[in-house]
């Protein structure tokens, strides 16, 4: 028997960005194949699937037949078949998988924690074609996370994210390939309120020296120090919120920023006390000083709020179009010195051949 896949369903949900650069999908495929004998022209399309998917009282469960769809999910690292079912009615089978699949993806994390990503996933078919399904994903609208597309797409792009939201949605179909693009933008909030607000206080707090009298200079350096060695713990506590890079990425940049702070609070007093400065000096300077760091702080907060740190999505696809360059021209340097190494061991080989010979 010969079957001819009619349409597909798709439901597609972004489940999770994890910050070893995997993104997890949960596809749900629902595919529509008839007999060729039995198809028609004008027989049932992509546009019927879901109505027909969605009356099962006339369809009856069977076992799995000889021929089904295979459906491949490109560059998945890792793929779990959660579930799949059957069921048929005369010669027309209705086919859902639910498929967890997560597929690696390059992430541009030098505005961490305001950066955003494009994400992709593919899904294609090897042993059939979706020419039957007509869909423009270029014209769906833009929603907030959490909601759902228009129902009346074929295509349900749901978010089930925390800390992302999704901006925008497009795609692309082929004969054997659907193509789904993703524009997300991370929500900075918990790192502006847990890690920068939590960091400000600490370094603030390291102007309190100013009450110490400039004579007892020891007793200064102690507070500075100890606050100091507070920051570099707490940065030790937060690693795990950072992802793992081989660049300074914006927090990175804010954490040692607070320490070049507190140690500039230290060589303002070791000045002070060198050239004999008066405590009404002492203090002026401390309160301007203090003043600076939190007029910096609130701007900053301003600009993270208005979104001011953040590259818009042109912007986006030239750093990422960028970082893939790179990996691969590393990628080709890496190769060629691996083969430079195996000829040159085989030339080692050749000549300690000769000389054994001769």
């Amino acid at each position: 028997m010969e079957f001819k896949t009619v349409g597909v369903h798709a439901e597609i949900a972004l489940k999770k960005v994890q910050n070893d650069h995997a993104i997890q999908y949960d596809l749900n495929l629902i595919c529509h194949y008839e007999l060729c004998d039995s198809v028609e022209a004008g027989a049932s399309t992509a546009e019927a699937v879901c109505a027909d998917h969605s009356h099962r009282d006339d369809w009856k469960p069977v076992e799995k037949p000889s021929w089904r769809p295979d459906f491949l999910v490109y560059d998945c690292t890792e793929r779990a078949l959660m579930s799949e079912r059957y069921w048929q009615r005369g010669n027309t089978i209705i086919t859902l998988w639910n498929v967890i699949a997560e597929v690696h993806e390059t992430l541009e994390l030098h505005r961490f924690p305001f950066d955003r990503q494009i994400t992709s996933v593919s899904i294609g078919i090897t042993n059939g074609t979706f020419k039957s399904w007509s869909l423009d994903l270029n014209e769906m609208p833009s929603f907030l996370s959490g909601q759902p597309l228009d129902k009346d797409f074929h295509v349900i792009f749901e978010v089930i994210l925390e800390t992302w939201i999704v901006d925008w949605v497009k795609g692309s179909i082929s004969e054997t390939d659907i193509s789904v693009d993703c524009g997300i933008e991370r929500l900075c909030e918990f790192y502006v309120y847990n890690v920068a607000g939590f960091l400000f206080i600490l370094t603030l707090a390291v102007n309190v020296t100013a009450v110490v009298p400039l004579e007892d200079i020891a007793d200064r350096f102690s507070i500075a120090m100890t606050l100091m060695l507070a920051v570099v713990a707490f940065k030790f506590v937060i690693v795990s919120m950072i992802p793992p890079t081989s660049y300074i990425t914006v927090l990175d940049a804010y954490i040692l920023t607070t320490l070049a702070y507190i140690f500039a609070t230290l060589v303002k007093d070791v000045v002070c006390r060198l050239v004999d400065a008066s405590e009404e000096t002492d203090y002026l300077l401390t309160v301007v000083w203090a003043g600076l760091w939190a007029v910096l702080h609130l701007l900053g907060y301003i600009a993270a709020m208005r979104g001011w740190f953040i590259l818009d999505w042109d912007q986006v696809k030239e750093e990422q179009l960028e970082a893939l360059t790179f990996n691969m021209d590393a990628d080709t340097k890496m190769w060629n010195r691996e083969k430079d190494e195996i000829e040159q061991d085989d030339s080692d080989d050749d000549i300690e051949l000769v000389h054994g010979f001769s």
